[in-house]
């Protein structure tokens, strides 16, 4: 079985949302892609301003969801959450923010 980390960067569509970005967030999408095989597990976090006067590499997606997978591979998860959007059955919300879309990437351990 190959285990990974799968990293979404995101935001809510404006400040004033952002109550029901994390609702929506934790009480619907977390729930369903848990139950999706090879999804095993997450946490969420999110970003700490230190204050410095650096360009946001992020554009501002100050949330941070790291999902742990277990699969034959790494892609399978990922293959199986896109197959249940097509079907409808993993609906965003229109408090994530989409423009820019979140920022996402897979790591295996080293």
């Amino acid at each position: 079985m190959a285990r990974g980390i799968y990293l979404v960067f995101s935001k809510p569509v404006s400040p004033d949302r952002e109550d029901e970005y994390n609702e929506w967030y934790d009480k619907e999408h977390i729930p369903y892609c848990m139950n999706i095989p090879g999804w095993t597990g997450f946490t969420r976090y999110r970003q700490v301003d230190l204050g410095g006067s650096e360009p946001d590499p992020l554009g501002g997606r100050q949330f941070l969801s790291i999902y742990d997978f277990e699969a034959p591979s790494l892609k399978d998860p990922l293959n199986a959450a896109k197959a249940e959007a097509a079907k409808g059955n993993i609906v965003m919300s229109d408090a994530l923010e989409m423009d820019p879309r979140p920022f996402s990437v897979l790591y295996e351990p080293y």
